[in-house]
């Protein structure tokens, strides 16, 4: 009522000063339309019409143009200062299909930067069109092969929703190749939550400027937002709703996490009709197994989680990157690859969405800070070694064997660091298991005590290396490794490496033993009729282990933990503030008679 009588008490007022220009508002007219044919700015219209402020132009509006300016014109190529546009009021006969022509432009072009052009053109309308097919319009993009939305808002350093938010017509997810759509001069939009974009309040703002800029009605605010009817106040959130056609990410939005539903993203290669090697969608699908069972585990009447898998190499990948917002993920399981996890990496940056990578460690992983890299890093494990080995350190010989240059930084590192705490220690690298020679007495014929340490996941070598030391007696070696191999298990080797109290350590393995190990084990054997593969394993740690990290109604990760699953160790930090998690956490097993 407030509102009502402030507008009858306005018009009374323009009516007074009958010098005015009164503009009776028809069908189709717009803000823009009007100005650029009365030559004047939209601050010059809403100051003479301050109901403007408040709502949107309607039918029937009767709108004062103030004393001094500029009449109407009916000029073919009316242009008041604009550098970008030139503006072009419709004469009779004209049509779309003219004016394209004319101009030398796309009917997309046209439409989209004339959006009133839906309900057909009308004599006297003024429509815009650019100068300059190689420079965008300020405010304006146009739309390029290849261009999405997300690549759009990222060199604009924006957020998707960003872009959408202010160009209703692209809602439905369709961007049109060679037409122009609204780049808002920053990110405005804070999130998106069912069916609304979310925008908070600035200092400044008014209504008007906000119907303006996300192109909706008074009447739409007011029914989203009823507390807008105390007035716009900075600070507050208003929901600006989406398009009854949106894409399903802006339409249905996430639910709100109400801090007893996860929200989790699995990315795993499934799809048959790729170039992937049948053995590597069978791993995907095994550790799929394994993530199932965590999450059934986990999922209770007080801890409700919702899962969506998405296929990491199906063709629809790239459409659903760039058409979800991520504002209410809690987390995202994977992909496998280490190229698919920076892809999805640079599209949720803005998010800050935990990103678990269950395989890869790619050194390229590790400049995100939202990553979080389980596979334990080898060179963790080779500081364990080093430590192990000075446990047992009594001035005897150390030999350090390896099988590739890559191998080798490491033997140098795990050297390097002995010599830090035992700098006069005899330390030798070498590729040759036959110069691994315990050193003899001459009087007694016995041999003393070396440390060994095996430096290499190769079988070959270590079955090299194995089969030369074992021409001594055990007891003359302390035995190390950096990597498991099978043939630790062989009977042929196996009492020769329990004699010398062998220690190795190992990225995960089940402690067979344990009761709650044997729980799992046997809930997988019973739901799948046979034991959990080695990708089945890790399905199974990583997500136990991150969901139960997810703590507080935030869905933040407790990071801090260290923490023992079924087979896999994870104790996690930053080597730098702005990279990503790194695992220094795995198994050490000591081989005893």
């Amino acid at each position: 009522m407030k509102l009502s009588y402030l507008y009858i008490l306005f018009l009374v007022s323009c009516y007074v000063f009958s010098q005015n220009i009164i503009h009776k508002v028809e069908p189709k007219e717009t803000v823009y339309g009007i100005t650029h044919r009365y030559g004047i700015t939209e601050d010059e219209l809403i100051k003479a019409n301050p109901f403007l402020q408040e709502r949107s132009l309607q039918i029937g509006d009767e709108l004062v143009i103030s004393k001094g300016e500029t009449t109407p014109t009916a000029q073919q190529n009316y242009n008041p200062g604009d550098d970008d546009y030139i503006y072009v009021t419709i004469e009779p006969k004209e049509t779309i299909y003219n004016l394209t022509k004319t101009y030398n432009i796309s009917e997309e072009t046209l439409r989209s930067l004339n959006p009133s052009l839906s309900e057909g053109l009308k004599i006297g309308d003024i429509i815009r069109i650019p100068k300059s097919k190689e420079t965008n319009p300020k405010g304006m993009h146009l739309v390029q092969p290849k261009e999405t939305v997300y690549s759009i808002s990222r060199e604009y350093n924006l957020k998707p929703e960003d872009i959408y938010a202010v160009n209703k017509d692209i809602q439905n997810g369709v961007i049109k190749i060679g037409s122009y759509i609204k780049i808002p001069t920053k990110s405005t939009v804070k999130k998106v939550e069912e069916g609304n974009f979310i925008h908070q309040v600035k200092a400044g703002e008014t209504i008007f400027s906000l119907i303006n800029k996300y192109d909706t009605t008074l009447e739409n605010l007011l029914v989203a937002n009823p507390k807008l009817s105390d007035g716009l106040k900075a600070g507050m959130e208003l929901k600006i709703p989406v398009q009854e056609n949106a894409i399903a990410s802006l339409k249905n939005g996430t639910p709100k996490n109400d801090g007893t539903k996860k929200n989790i993203i699995l990315f795993l290669p499934l799809d048959a009709s790729s170039q992937e090697s049948s053995a590597y969608r069978k791993a995907s699908v095994e550790f799929f197994l394994g993530a199932k069972l965590a999450l059934d585990s986990l999922s209770t009447a007080s801890q409700k989680i919702s899962l969506r898998l998405i296929d990491s190499e199906g063709k629809e990948f790239q459409n659903f990157l760039n058409s979800t917002n991520f504002a209410d993920t809690d987390l995202i399981l994977g992909p496998l690859k280490s190229d698919n996890i920076l892809e999805i990496a640079k599209r949720t940056q803005d998010y800050n969405v935990p990103i678990v990578s269950p395989f890869s460690n790619s050194e390229e992983l590790r400049k995100y800070s939202n990553i979080i890299i389980c596979e334990p890093l080898i060179e963790y494990m080779g500081t364990k070694i080093a430590e192990e080995s000075l446990e047992v350190y009594n001035d005897q010989k150390v030999f350090i064997y390896y099988w590739n240059e890559e191998e080798k930084k490491l033997a140098e590192s795990i050297s390097k660091q002995i010599l830090e705490k035992q700098p006069k220690a005899s330390i030798y690298i070498t590729r040759d298991a036959s110069s691994i020679v315990p050193p003899k007495d001459i009087v007694t014929e016995q041999y003393g005590e070396v440390i060994s340490i095996l430096v290499s996941s190769n079988e070959d070598a270590a079955k090299t290396y194995l089969d030369e030391i074992g021409k001594y007696d055990a007891s003359a070696f302390r035995l190390f490794s950096t990597y498991y191999n099978t043939i630790y298990d062989d009977a042929k080797y196996k009492p020769f490496l329990e004699k010398s109290n062998f220690t190795y350590t190992i990225e995960r393995k089940i402690n067979q033993n344990g009761q709650n190990e044997k729980n799992t084990l046997y809930k997988f054997k019973d739901r799948y009729c046979k034991l959990p593969s080695k990708y089945s394993v890790i399905g199974f740690d990583v997500t136990y282990d991150f969901i139960t990290r997810m703590q507080d109604e935030k869905g933040s990760l407790d990071m801090k933990s260290i923490t023992t699953q079924l087979a896999s160790r994870f104790d996690f930090i930053k080597k730098e503030s702005s990279g990503a998690y790194l695992n220094k956490g795995f198994r050490l097993v000591r081989m005893r008679e």
